[in-house]
C-alpha cells in the first residue's frame, strides 16, 4: 500500500500533466481558430463560455466540493474584487489571443 505522501505526489503530478496537456490543446486550437477567424475578442468569449460550462458541470452536476471554504466577504467588497479580477483576466485573454495573430 502506498503512503499518503506518495499518493499526494502522484495526484499533483497528474494534475500538472493534465494542465500541461490541456494548455497545449488550447494553444493549438486557438492558433487554428485565429487563422480562420482573426477576432481575438470572439475567441476569448468562446473560451470563457467553455470554462464556465465545465466549471458548472464540475461543481453542480458532479457535486464536487471546494477544498477549503472561502471566508465570508461583504457583498460589495467581493463584487468589486471579482470585477477587478475579471477585467484583468479578460484583458489578459484578449492580449494573448491577439498575440497569436502576430
Amino acid at each position: 500500500m502506498a503512503s499518503p505522501e506518495r499518493e499526494k505526489v502522484v495526484v499533483i503530478g497528474l494534475a500538472i500533466l493534465l494542465w500541461y496537456l490541456s494548455s497545449a490543446v488550447a494553444n493549438t486550437t486557438s492558433r487554428k481558430f485565429l487563422t480562420s477567424v482573426p477576432v481575438p475578442l470572439f475567441l476569448s468569449l468562446v473560451q470563457f463560455s467553455v470554462a464556465t460550462l465545465l466549471l458548472h458541470i464540475y461543481l453542480r452536476v458532479l457535486k464536487f466540493q471546494p477544498y477549503k471554504e472561502l471566508p465570508i466577504f461583504r457583498p460589495t467588497k467581493a463584487r468589486t474584487t471579482a470585477l477587478r479580477l475579471a477585467a484583468v483576466y479578460t484583458t489578459g485573454f484578449i492580449f494573448v489571443n491577439a498575440g497569436v495573430l502576430i
